[in-house]
């Protein structure tokens, strides 16, 4: 199977979830009207803790010895998250535990508007980048910019999400952090055409959306000033242009070879119209055109929303010579030619 194609079933599959993430409840409201105001509500949010499992399943044949086996250790991976954000005081503090082929890793993640640390598998130090201009390569009114492109972007998509595709189920009552909590389910389980026929919606809409141009461009900017190239504006709208014609191309092959056996998505929330829980199925199966083999893609997992705009507390641990490491420094290290 081709690698743009595998990158186009991830993006199906995230783009599924990810920008379906939300709704709120109000009796006077349509499903869809529920899914704006939580977006929203979201988006404003102050602060939260968040709890989650991700699962992921695929069988995807190689012949490449090397892909084979990296497909072979993410296969039947899990992902478990804990977070807390203070979005008011931008910083946030995250801690996930991931299992690949029997093999457990723990990493923690803490951000400011100063700094970001992590601590990584197999590196004894904490690793740290400074959030300031000359890091970055962008001026923090740039940075707030690129912020308001997101949620803008965000927002945009949300047209592509069909009425009749989000079904109400009456109210649920629900435990989370051991207290029970009254929510409406919402929920979306769409057949095949129709799950194919939102995903190309959501991708078209999306390369096609200036607002995904901006953030593109943002992005490219800021990851070209890091790396020391410095790409031109219009160099990097060359290479939006190449993307959004192989994206649009590599999906027309995609449509016809895949199938959405399962795409059930079940959201619970609260009378704030806030989301509190989420649980998703995803199930891809088809073809390789190329090969006629079969593969198959798919993705689980849970989470779990509380604290919402309560009091957080995120402090970012002790950083010495003997424990930290600056991350641009060692990748100046890793990058010097060997003498």
């Amino acid at each position: 199977m081709k690698k743009n194609k595998i990158l186009l079933v991830a993006l199906a599959l995230l783009l599924s979830v990810t920008l379906l993430a939300g709704c709120g409840s109000n009796e006077s409201l349509t499903p869809k009207e529920k899914l704006d105001k939580a977006v929203n509500n979201m988006m404003d949010m102050k602060s939260a803790e968040q709890s989650g499992e991700i699962g992921f399943n695929f069988d995807i044949p190689s012949s490449d010895p090397m892909t084979g086996a990296y497909l072979q250790m993410f296969n039947n991976a899990k992902i478990n998250i804990n977070a807390k954000t203070d979005m008011e005081n931008k910083k946030s503090k995250a801690e996930m535990a991931v299992n690949l082929g029997g093999m457990s890793y723990t990493m923690e993640m803490f951000s400011t508007a100063e700094k970001i640390v992590m601590k990584i598998p197999m590196i004894p130090q904490y690793l740290y980048m400074d959030m300031n201009e000359e890091t970055l390569g962008v001026t923090k009114e740039e940075q707030e910019e690129f912020t308001n492109i997101s949620r803008d972007m965000a927002k945009s998509l949300l047209g592509s999400v069909k009425e009749d595709y989000i079904k109400e189920n009456g109210d649920k009552e629900i435990e989370i952090e051991g207290k029970k909590v009254d929510t409406t389910h919402l929920a979306i389980d769409v057949t095949n055409e129709e799950a194919k026929g939102l995903i190309k919606d959501i991708v078209i809409s999306m390369i096609e959306d200036e607002n995904m141009r901006k953030y593109f461009v943002k992005s490219m900017k800021t990851t070209s000033n890091m790396q020391g190239a410095e790409l031109s504006e219009e160099e990097i709208n060359s290479q939006f242009d190449e993307m959004k014609k192989q994206v649009e191309e590599g999906f027309k092959e995609l449509e016809n070879e895949i199938n959405f056996d399962k795409i059930a998505i079940n959201y619970f929330i609260d009378s704030d119209n806030n989301l509190r829980k989420l649980d998703f199925e995803i199930a891809v199966t088809g073809k390789d055109q190329e090969t006629g083999e079969d593969i198959s893609v798919a993705l689980n997992g849970k989470i779990n929303v509380w604290n919402i705009n309560g009091d957080i507390t995120v402090e970012l641990p002790e950083l010495t010579e003997e424990n930290s490491m600056n991350m641009m420094e060692m990748q100046n290290q890793m990058m010097m030619p060997i003498q």
